[in-house]
């Protein structure tokens, strides 16, 4: 039997479920969502145990369809409905169900990988029922082996084997097999679900494409001109994308007043994994050695801050930094009355220059600035200059996790 690896969002879920009719746990597909609800609510023989029932399985379904109201009357008093986004039809009888007793919690856990037709879906007829979180691949601090690896060690396990549970329980032999069988099932099922595409050739060139420029500003345009393809549409399937939670945008941070900073967002993957699949990178030499190695950092260190912030529920907010002269800073984290500022360099020697931004950024709107940190492969935390400080990615997030508000 494989070991359970506990989730950070496991302490959001419970707190949720004392406060709430019903949660939902979004994701994308293999992120874990069916398993960790059915460790923390399926007990066997627990009086407040939740019954598990997919609506993967068409039977299932067929039940429902064939009598909504008797499948409903039917089902146990506390329940965990996986893969909702199948059987959208089932929200109102939901709404039903729980207004009958709006004091009682917890009782449906659903789950489901569209973020688009089941979120909106819930959050606009269950407003007040139902507490929304979501789960993505492991986040690196969530593998408690990580602390026993260097920083080039835990980026480099990242890279090409990337973070989804099953990648890292079973240790395929080859992630690219695995990854392989994931884009197929994701093309085939999850996007005909949320938009019949017609030309799935064209849209597969997209997700290519916009993998091999990843940690870059988004410019439409230029994908429209690369790929034979209007605007309007490329920017729909870059909806398609975020809804199913394979990329993330960051919007360019705007409040450092009398700054000419840029408006287009930068684009990165969850999985790191799977960028270098779906650019071909086969081995960590050809990675490193490679002009694309910094962009693959500043996306793996990117899209592990977007892990702890939904995993923790909190209510910071992501941004990066860029003027039109040139200035950048990859990330800003924005806790409300407070900016953390981030450099991501690949590079385990850390020069006093490479803080040259950090230093010289003022934070507007009356924030202030909490620290300035370099995200590096060095093991050891080091002042590189007043004020700034160079440290693994692995401390940036645990201490982001422990000294952060959670909502």
């Amino acid at each position: 039997m494989t070991a359970y690896i506990s989730r950070d969002i496991e302490t959001p879920l419970a707190e949720y479920a004392k406060l709430f009719p019903a949660v939902a746990l979004t994701g994308p597909r293999q992120s874990g969502k069916s398993t960790t609800l059915r460790k923390l609510f399926e007990k066997s023989h627990a009086k407040d145990s939740h019954a598990y029932i997919s609506f993967d399985d068409p039977e299932i379904r067929r039940r429902f369809t064939d009598d909504p109201q008797l499948f409903m009357d039917n089902c146990p008093e506390k329940v965990l409905f996986d893969e909702v986004q199948l059987l959208p039809q089932i929200v109102p009888y939901l709404k039903i169900a729980i207004d009958r007793d709006r004091q009682a919690t917890g009782r449906y856990l659903l789950t489901g990988s569209n973020q688009f037709t089941l979120m909106k879906n819930l959050s606009e007829s269950l407003a007040g029922r139902i507490g929304l979180l979501s789960l993505l691949p492991f986040g690196t601090t969530e593998l408690k082996d990580g602390r026993e690896m260097s920083a080039a060690q835990q980026f480099t396990r990242a890279l090409l084997r990337g973070l989804y549970p099953e990648l890292v329980i079973k240790k395929w032999p080859d992630p690219a097999d695995w990854y392989a069988s994931y884009v197929q099932t994701y093309i085939e099922r999850d996007v005909r679900l949320i938009q019949n595409i017609v030309n799935i050739r064209d849209f597969h060139r997209f997700v290519n494409l916009l993998a091999a420029r990843c940690s870059q500003q988004l410019n439409m345009s230029t994908f429209s001109r690369e790929l034979g393809i209007s605007v309007p549409t490329i920017r729909h399937w870059l909806s398609i994308l975020e809804a199913s939670y394979i990329v993330v945008l960051l919007p360019p941070y705007t409040e450092n007043m009398g700054k000419q900073v840029v408006k287009s967002p930068k684009v990165y993957f969850l999985d790191t994994g799977l960028v270098c699949y779906l650019t071909g990178m086969k081995t960590v030499q050809h990675v490193m050695n490679g002009p694309f190695s910094g962009a693959l950092y500043e996306n793996y260190c990117v899209a592990e801050f977007v892990k702890c912030v939904f995993h923790t529920n909190r209510k910071s907010r992501l941004y990066f930094y860029r003027t039109r002269n040139g200035a950048e800073i990859d990330l800003v984290v924005d806790d409300g009355g407070s900016l953390s500022l981030y450099e991501c360099k690949l590079a385990k020697t850390i020069h006093q220059r490479m803080a040259q931004n950090l230093i010289e950024f003022q934070a507007g709107g009356g924030k202030k600035i909490k620290s300035r940190v370099i995200l590096s492969l060095g093991d050891k935390p080091l002042e590189v200059a007043r004020g700034v400080i160079a440290e693994p990615l692995y401390a940036a997030i645990e201490q982001m996790k422990e000294n952060g508000e959670i909502a």
